[in-house]
């Protein structure tokens, strides 16, 4: 079991939070550049704003892929068919963007540990999905998304296939429940 999340919000949660928390932040990163928001960084192409086929860096897929060095490469479309390949390793990935439906399947296939998920009113406030939305992230443009979304065409692709991995179980599950 695991959990995916959507990669270009990985992305820029994990920007602002290398930003926000000084003791995390990579040597190379200078002043001026700590100054930037992500809006004006990733036009300009520098390797911190956005991921850049052949840059060695862990995006999602690299966690499913495994330890082969070409499993940190960006853009390698071997990674992604490794990372695919060993999702079917894993009873069940869920994705943050659909809490709700991924314990659903959680508690079909490991009961012992969800089967009271429906107690937990997920919108009651007692649970905080985002402790601190928008504490260092500016809004991030259509445009910076788009340059993201664009250079992280394996990630999103990896993700898409976890999602839809995800509401073809959630499914399967529906309807067995239906015959029972």
């Amino acid at each position: 079991m695991s959990m995916v999340r959507d990669p270009v919000e990985r992305f820029i949660s994990f920007f602002y939070f290398i930003k926000a928390n000084r003791a995390f932040t990579p040597e190379a990163w200078t002043d001026n550049y700590m100054k930037l928001d992500l809006n004006e960084c990733t036009p300009s192409g520098l390797p911190e704003c956005q991921p850049r086929p052949g840059d060695i860096t862990e995006l999602q897929l690299t966690f499913f892929c495994g330890h082969d060095p070409k499993c940190r490469v960006v853009g390698n479309r071997w990674a992604l068919q490794m990372a695919m390949e060993n999702v079917e390793n894993f009873i069940a990935i869920g994705i943050a963007e659909d809490i709700p439906t991924s314990l659903f399947v959680f508690e079909y296939y490991l009961p012992t540990f969800f089967e009271n998920y429906k107690a937990v009113n997920l919108s009651s406030g007692t649970i905080k999905l985002n402790q601190r939305p928008g504490l260092y992230a500016p809004s991030i443009s259509n445009t910076t998304r788009a340059i993201l979304r664009s250079s992280m065409k394996e990630d999103i692709e990896f993700y898409d296939f976890i999602r839809q991995r995800l509401f073809r179980q959630a499914k399967s599950i529906s309807a067995i429940k239906k015959t029972y």
